[in-house]
């Protein structure tokens, strides 16, 4: 059973142009509720394009190294930038962090400025507090501007589902 803020979400994708889905996970790693908004999406006869994780970032810290390509405007890769400039882009992806398993933090993000391809997240659902992310990603030094800027944006921007 997936979150009611979250199925509402997906109740208005009936309404839109056809989306590209991008799954970024190459761990094996999956959670129950992305893999059942995956399949809802797909139901609704989006097309589906999967980009390994290892094509966006380096291993090392490549869940932060991806969102900062994200904010930034970087393009993913050019099948993306390609299908973004046709439509609107949806990317359904674990959000892990620092030492956080696939399995606890997750959401649910849209990109809706295609050109730069600027990410606004619109359904996080996270056993996490705002200071308890912010703290697993902001581990990493080098990492304290982008831990602001996505917490920042993850909470502003996000309908925020809390797990127990």
């Amino acid at each position: 059973m997936l979150p009611a803020e979250i199925e509402s979400w997906l109740a208005t994708l009936t309404e839109r142009p056809a989306n590209l889905i991008v799954d970024g996970n190459d761990s094996g790693r999956r959670t129950d509720v992305l893999d059942q908004v995956e399949a809802k999406i797909l139901a609704l006869g989006t097309e589906a394009l999967r980009v390994p994780y290892g094509q966006l970032a380096a291993a090392s810290g490549r869940d932060a190294r991806l969102l900062q390509a994200a904010l930034s405007g970087d393009p993913w890769s050019e099948a993306v930038a390609r299908q973004a400039r046709q439509s609107e882009v949806l990317i359904v992806d674990d959000f892990a962090v620092g030492e956080a398993s696939y399995d606890e933090v997750y959401g649910v993000f849209t990109v809706v400025d295609e050109r730069s391809q600027h990410l606004r997240p619109i359904a996080l659902a996270t056993p996490y507090s705002r200071d308890e992310i912010f703290h697993l990603l902001n581990a990493n030094e080098q990492e304290a501007v982008l831990a602001e800027k996505v917490v920042s944006r993850l909470f502003h921007d996000a309908v925020v589902v809390t797990i127990p």
